[in-house]
C-alpha cells in the first residue's frame, strides 16, 4: 500500500495579474487579451497494486472575453476616468465549478503501452454557465450606459445580488493517463481530465433577461452605480453542466542515460500552451527539471527526490505580478 498527495495548480490571466484577477482588478491592465482559466486539484489517497483510492476537490475557472469587455470592466473597477463617446463590445462567456468526491483508478500494462483510467463520482460545490452579450457607451468621464442580453446559471447570483440558495448537484467524471514508448529513447504520454463529464444540479438558479442601466446613482466619488433593470425570468430548474475537458501532451527523447529532452503542449478549452523542457538524474537520486514556455513566455523548475515533487512555473520573477503561475507539490511513499 502506497499513500500518495497530490497538487496541481495552474492560472493564466491575459488582461492583468493572477493576483489582481482575484483581488477586483487592482493593477494595471496590460497589453492585450481578456481571457483566463485555471485549472486546480488536490488528491491524497493510497495505491494497492494497480489500483488507487483517493479523495479529490477540483476548482475550474475558463472566461473567455472581448478586449471592450475587459477593458470597461477595468476602467471602473479602478474608477478610471472614461473617453465620452466610447462604444464598448461586451461578450462574456463564463464557466465554473467546484467540486469533491472520491475517484478509483486502474492501471494496466502490455508491452510498450500502459494505461491508467480514472472514475470520480463528484459532488458539485459551486457553478457558473453562462454568457453576456451587448454593448456599453461612455456618457461622461464618470458615467455610462449598457444594454446587455444574460443567460446564465449560477450558485451565487455576482451580476444582480438575487438571494438564493445554492443548489446541491452529484455527477461524475473520467480521465485518462496513457504513456507509449515507440523506441527505446522515446516516452509519449497524455494526461486527460475530463474527458467526459457531468455535473447534474438540483433547483439551478437561472437568469434569462435583457438587463438595462435606466437606473443608475452615483458613489462619494461621483462614479456611476447601477441598479439595473431586468426584462426577462428569475427562475429556477434543474441543470446539467458538462465539464470542460483539459489535458497535458508530452513527448521525451533520452539524449543520455541520465539526461532527456522533451516538448509538451497544454490543452484547455480557453488556449493551448507549448513548451518545452529537459530533465537530469544526478547521482544522489535527485532530478532535476526545467520547463519553458513559448506563448505567453515564462519559466519553471522541478525538483524530484524521494517521492516527493515539487514544481514552479511563472512568467514573472514576481509572483504578485505573474499572468501565468503553475505549481506542484506531491508525495509518494517509496515502495
Amino acid at each position: 500500500m502506497q499513500p500518495f498527495v497530490q497538487i496541481e495548480s495552474f492560472a493564466h490571466s491575459e488582461p492583468v495579474s493572477v493576483h489582481a484577477y482575484v483581488d477586483d482588478w487592482e493593477g494595471p491592465l496590460e497589453d492585450d487579451g481578456a481571457d483566463a482559466v485555471t485549472h486546480n486539484w488536490f488528491e491524497t489517497g493510497v495505491r494497492m497494486g494497480p489500483w488507487s483510492y483517493s479523495y479529490v476537490q477540483r476548482y475550474d475557472w475558463e472566461l473567455k472575453a472581448t478586449r471592450d469587455a475587459a477593458k470597461l470592466y477595468h476602467q471602473v473597477k479602478n474608477k478610471i476616468e472614461l473617453v465620452p463617446g466610447t462604444t464598448y463590445d461586451l461578450e462574456v462567456r463564463g464557466y465554473h465549478n467546484r467540486s469533491q468526491g472520491l475517484r478509483i483508478a486502474y492501471a494496466q500494462q502490455a508491452g510498450d503501452w500502459s494505461i491508467e483510467p480514472g472514475l470520480s463520482l463528484l459532488s458539485g460545490q459551486a457553478l457558473i454557465n453562462g454568457r453576456i452579450k451587448g454593448n456599453a457607451t461612455a456618457l461622461d468621464d464618470n458615467e455610462y450606459g449598457y444594454d446587455a442580453a444574460i443567460r446564465y446559471f449560477y450558485d451565487k447570483d455576482r451580476l444582480f445580488d438575487r438571494r438564493v440558495d445554492g443548489p446541491s448537484g452529484e455527477g461524475l467524471s473520467l480521465d485518462l493517463l496513457l504513456r507509449y514508448r515507440p523506441g527505446e529513447r522515446w516516452l509519449l504520454s497524455l494526461q486527460a481530465r475530463d474527458l467526459y463529464g457531468f455535473l447534474r444540479w438540483h433547483d439551478t438558479p437561472i437568469t434569462e433577461a435583457l438587463a438595462t442601466s435606466d437606473v443608475r446613482e452615483f458613489d462619494e466619488d461621483g462614479y456611476v452605480r447601477f441598479r439595473p433593470t431586468l426584462t426577462g425570468r428569475e427562475f429556477n430548474q434543474g441543470y446539467t453542466q458538462r465539464l470542460h475537458p483539459h489535458g497535458l501532451l508530452l513527448a521525451k527523447w533520452s539524449m543520455r542515460p541520465d539526461t532527456r529532452l522533451g516538448a509538451q503542449l497544454r490543452l484547455t478549452e480557453v488556449r493551448q500552451y507549448p513548451g518545452l523542457l529537459a530533465e537530469h538524474d544526478f547521482a544522489s537520486g535527485l532530478q532535476a527539471d526545467v520547463q519553458l514556455l513559448a506563448n505567453p513566455f515564462a519559466l519553471g523548475a522541478g525538483l524530484r527526490w524521494q517521492g516527493f515533487r515539487l514544481g514552479v512555473l511563472s512568467d514573472r520573477l514576481k509572483f504578485e505580478d505573474a499572468q501565468l503561475l503553475q505549481l506542484e507539490l506531491g508525495w509518494t511513499m517509496p515502495l
